[in-house]
């Protein structure tokens, strides 16, 4: 019989990886549909606007509604959706009924962070070990979704990933819609007092603003990259068109695409790293560490092409992904179990949810001055990030946050 916590860990796990690998299918089909629809590049990048959008915005209404409501039953839920509007968006032919399918698969995709994030910080003892392993599950659907979604569509097309990928998920919503959860709270080391938490609301509110610059930075920076890296990093595609051995057209899009899953599995290292400390540390400290280091490599993104480039965006996102774990430990440190998914509904509609309008920026910078630009804005607001990171550290520094 699997333990309780375990199979919180191991739902959770899936579904947080489709979470990820869903809001990246899209950013690494923008070449692909430029062709298809003959348009522009940041045209295109705006057809994810209100998936992106909605995919944070949702958050609180769904954190609120799982918190009335249970959680396994809204991450049921979660799957149907995602399902049934991946075969809708698979069966696109205009960008207007493509927008459309992209929009709900933002609204259900919501559900899943306030839902899953509640389940592991209330049912789970080793909050921040469990939030590393459900981190990891994150960034290997942010790995394997160009990966796959660049070698499906280099043999069968760009619809097929959505068709396929929709009926396995539909499939699997039956699956969980049968198996049994007990979400009866769990005491862990930092347990509080109702009454204790309440004092923590202007700190948690504080913590929003930084969670939302962080969601600007990095899904600013997430959306261009398979983009970027097919026109700025050519090295893999060189490779493939001068092999002896290998003899393939138009694999631009494929290398690009494979160079993006590899940084984000670089980027599970960060994870795994993040959720280990966020166990051992002074979760504010770590916060401000993880984003201090992450900084200078944002700011070489904008110096270099080609292999330092990589190597840089490796850099970068080991540390904006491994902050997550210690991010999210924060947010339970900070609140009430009662309304914990409410709480995170809190955190996703401002990194999500706001962090979606670096989407818009992104395809303005992009249109009228170039990609580069794009990360010195990253890099510029990792700055205020920083600022206000210290803020609270110095108003919380007579408290100690640990998990």
């Amino acid at each position: 019989m699997i333990s309780n916590e375990k199979k919180i860990i191991i739902i959770t796990s899936y579904c947080h990886f489709l979470s990820h690998f869903y809001m990246l299918i899209f950013p690494s089909l923008v070449i692909p549909l430029t062709k298809y629809f003959e348009m522009p590049i940041p045209e295109v990048l705006s057809l994810g606007f209100l998936m992106y959008l909605l995919f944070g915005l949702g958050a609180l209404p769904m954190g609120i509604v799982t918190d009335l409501w249970n959680g396994r039953r809204m991450l049921t839920l979660y799957l149907v959706g995602l399902g049934a509007f991946s075969l809708l968006a698979g069966a696109a032919r205009q960008p207007t009924f493509l927008v459309m399918s992209l929009t709900f698969i933002g609204i259900f995709a919501s559900i899943y962070h306030p839902a899953g994030m509640g389940l592991i910080s209330k049912g789970c003892k080793r909050r921040g070990y469990a939030l590393g392993i459900n981190g990891v599950f994150g960034n290997l659907g942010l790995g394997l979704a160009p990966i796959v979604t660049g070698i499906i569509t280099y043999w069968f097309g760009w619809r097929i990933i959505y068709i396929v990928l929709g009926a396995f998920v539909l499939l699997s919503s039956i699956i969980l819609f049968l198996i049994p959860i007990d979400e009866t709270p769990v005491q862990t080391v930092a347990s509080d007092t109702e009454g204790d938490k309440k004092q923590y609301l202007p700190y948690f509110a504080l913590l929003c603003v930084c969670m939302m610059l962080a969601g600007f930075c990095f899904r600013g920076t997430s959306v261009v990259i398979p983009a970027y890296f097919e026109q700025a990093v050519p090295f893999l595609n060189n490779i493939l068109d001068n092999s002896s051995f290998i003899k393939l057209s138009g694999t631009k899009t494929l290398a690009a695409t494979a160079l993006t899953s590899f940084v984000y599995f670089f980027g599970m290292l960060g994870q795994m790293t993040g959720g280990r400390l966020a166990d051992k540390v002074d979760l504010r400290l770590g916060y401000f560490s993880f984003h201090l280091i992450a900084l200078p490599f944002m700011v070489l993104m904008t110096q270099f092409t080609n292999i330092p480039l990589l190597i840089f965006t490796m850099g970068y996102l080991f540390f904006a992904l491994g902050m997550q774990p210690i991010e999210n430990s924060l947010v339970a440190r900070l609140t009430p179990e009662r309304l914990r998914s409410t709480s995170y509904g809190f955190k996703f509609i401002f990194t999500f949810g706001v962090g979606s309008l670096s989407v818009f920026t992104a395809k303005q910078l992009i249109e009228y001055y170039g990609f580069v630009y794009v990360f010195w804005l990253q890099a510029g607001i990792i700055v205020l990030l920083l600022l206000t990171i210290a803020l609270l550290i110095f108003l919380t520094r007579n408290e100690t946050f640990r998990n």
